[in-house]
């Protein structure tokens, strides 16, 4: 069963043989959002699926980090490092002028410093002193402080001290597993990146934690006992006890679920360059497929100056999905979101007391969705109209134009933002939009799909046969996967060497049997296949960013300089053939295939609306669709799950996997 848990609605999918056979989807619990996910569970389950494997994705750990609503969390630290975790980075989000304000997650007054000093090769400089150990985290522990971080310089190199450290404070610390090294997480160079992310892994773990006791506890109340997995940032799962280990793991569980799926769904149509987008209630969350790989990355951010030094798909996020609220700005200029009317009051024209006009109620008003299709509520009852021109008014009224221009400049905001969020994937990283298709999906990627081929010059769009579900699926779908790295800061030239070679491939010997324990350690998850995958983070000497490019083994100079120079021209569309190239960092990844979805077809339970009338600008429903029918906009296709809004002066065809592929044409 996946399980995809969103800002206004949870979905689920059961899955058997590998064929999707239930679905449900109910309004997301904010408060708490296992009851949601109960809920759903609750609507599907068979009886006969006591022991069914249950993956799920959830923004938990995210909401706490924008929200600074994590735990309080200490930092002991090296004598003189005590403010690296404020000081951040020297770079500039933003090219004019300064934007955002950094809010530390560790208070100065819970980051202590301690005598130990290593020297950049690891060497010790200054013993470690345990008795101040102890004592820092005592004052730590009497202070309220319910996780800490132990981050000494250059430990990276040499973890000796950090475990000394971990080793003395998890003898009195109430919950061992909440004191972090730093080095654990994060073995790489750059010493605030890899202090701040062992804070936020503290901040996160009692949080999480919390959240998972909770799931655990209400899937026991519904007699479920089997196995329940996580949906990692890397876009791989986890089990509740690795996820409680490493909270920091999950901050972009959210929207990756989707991404997987849709690089699937990609893949079995034939498309190997895809931008996937997934319009939900609260944001519209992008991602780029190129050459059928999605695109990691090693350093996101999870706010103005809050790195995630973890391997995570590359999601580009921003605030313009169905619940996205539309207000006029003090400027008089009319603008969409961020904040969501999420689940509870939702759109206006739910009828469950919302006012704010929304980027849903503008739809409703203008014809793009019907108001007796049940989607994305959840109810039977009709949408009102008569509540969405309501709201809408309110935008309207100041900007001293009639209710449908308010409507249809509602949607061209909430448009642009998701075509400049496309473009930030795209163009912006060297890319043609006319050589991707978009997958679009997500409850409103249906309804925005013609308009982001108007707005981006992307020449195709392909709309899942149900997406509304489709993260679900991913989740269902999704890998076991696990990653282990370390700085090995190098030039390609020095592997001619035979002993430095030997020392670098004992080296990811060693990763790779640490990432197969991890593996072993999976209670009750049977495995297909288990891959290897060696990637470099490598560069030209002299610069200060890399790029992360897959390696074979053995691995020696003239691989390394030939991958390198080849992914420097793709992304730049130059290579510099007398640079050195360096190795800054090497990374394993595990991935393990536990199960198979087939993605194409209809999905029980997912039942026929209660209008299917056809003809131009007419209503048809996509249960009735056939492979290889042509469509001519005007036209909405409706579902269960989403709509679809198919403009005028566009077509498009049924595949053979029940998908819509969206052109502009006659």
């Amino acid at each position: 069963m996946g399980v995809d848990v969103g800002g206004t609605f949870t979905d689920a999918v059961l899955v058997e043989n590998g064929r999707p056979v239930g679905v449900a989807k109910v309004p997301s619990t904010p408060d708490d959002p296992s009851r949601a996910i109960a809920a759903a569970i609750d609507q599907i389950r068979t009886g006969q699926d006591a022991r069914t494997l249950l993956v799920h994705s959830t923004t938990v750990a995210t909401n706490a980090i924008l929200a600074r609503t994590g735990a309080r969390c200490g930092v002991i630290t090296t004598r003189g490092f005590r403010d690296v975790v404020e000081m951040g980075r020297r770079d500039r989000p933003h090219i004019y002028g300064f934007a955002g304000a950094h809010r530390p997650i560790v208070a100065r007054r819970d980051r202590i410093e301690v005598g130990e000093r290593l020297a950049y090769d690891g060497t010790v400089v200054e013993a470690l002193d345990l008795d101040e150990v102890r004592d820092a985290g005592r004052q730590l522990l009497s202070a309220g402080v319910a996780a800490v971080a132990v981050c000494f310089l250059h430990s990276d190199v040499n973890p000796c001290h950090e475990r000394q450290a971990i080793a003395a404070l998890r003898e009195f610390w109430p919950e061992p597993r909440y004191v972090t090294g730093s080095a654990d997480l994060y073995a790489e160079a750059g010493e605030f990146v890899r202090f701040a992310t062992a804070a936020a892994n503290g901040y996160l773990q009692p949080v999480v934690s919390a959240y998972l006791g909770r799931l655990v506890g209400r899937l026991s109340d519904l007699g479920h006992a089997g196995p329940v997995l996580v949906m990692q940032s890397s876009g791989g799962v986890a089990s509740i006890e690795q996820t409680r280990d490493l909270a920091i793991g999950v901050a972009r569980s959210g929207p990756v679920a989707g991404v997987v799926a849709a690089a699937e769904i990609g893949r079995r149509a034939g498309l190997s360059n895809i931008v996937t987008c997934d319009i939900g209630g609260t944001s519209a969350d992008v991602s780029v497929v190129v050459d059928g790989r999605p695109r990691y990355v090693n350093d996101a951010s999870l706010g103005f100056r809050l790195p995630l030094v973890m391997s995570t798909l590359d999601v580009v996020a921003v605030g313009a999905g169905g619940g996205s609220i539309a207000r006029v700005d003090e400027l008089g200029v009319l603008t969409v979101g961020p904040d969501s009317a999420g689940a509870d009051p939702g759109p206006a024209c739910y009828g469950q007391g919302g006012t704010a006009p929304t980027v849903t109620d503008a739809a409703l008003l203008l014809g793009h969705i019907d108001p007796d299709a049940r989607f994305g509520t959840g109810r039977q009852s009709r949408l009102d109209p008569d509540l969405a021109a309501a709201a809408v008014r309110s935008v309207a009224e100041p900007l001293g134009i009639p209710v449908p221009v308010a409507a249809r400049g509602i949607l061209a905001v909430a448009t642009t933002t998701m075509a400049n969020a496309i473009r930030s994937v795209l163009t912006a990283r060297g890319h043609d939009p006319r050589e991707f298709t978009l997958v679009s999906f997500g409850g409103g990627g249906g309804l925005h799909a013609c308009a982001l081929l108007r707005e981006t010059g992307m020449r195709a769009a392909l709309v899942p046969r149900h997406p509304g579900l489709v993260s679900a699926l991913g989740c269902a779908v999704a890998d076991l996967r696990y990653e282990s790295s370390r700085s090995w800061p190098a030039a390609a030239a020095d592997l001619d060497d035979v002993a430095t070679a030997a020392a670098l491939h004992r080296m990811l010997d060693e990763q790779e049997a640490a990432l197969r324990e991890r593996l072993s350690e999976q209670p009750g998850i049977a495995v297909d296949d288990v891959e290897i995958v060696v990637e470099g983070d490598l560069r030209y000497r002299g610069q200060s960013h890399h790029l992360r490019v897959p390696l074979d083994r053995p691995i020696d100079r003239a691989g390394v300089e030939k991958r390198y120079r080849q992914a420097y021209e793709r992304r730049y569309g130059r290579t510099l053939a007398d640079a050195v190239v360096e190795i800054v960092t090497l990374r394993s990844t595990l991935v393990a295939h536990h199960g198979d979805a087939d993605l194409s077809g209809p999905v029980a339970g997912a039942g026929r609306g209660p209008r299917a009338d056809g003809g131009a600008g007419g209503v048809r429903h996509r249960g009735d669709l056939a492979p290889g029918e042509r469509l001519v906009g005007p036209l909405l296709l409706v579902a269960d799950d989403a709509t679809v809004h198919l403009e005028a002066g566009y077509v498009a065809e049924v595949d053979a996997e029940f998908n819509l592929l969206i052109r502009e044409g006659a």
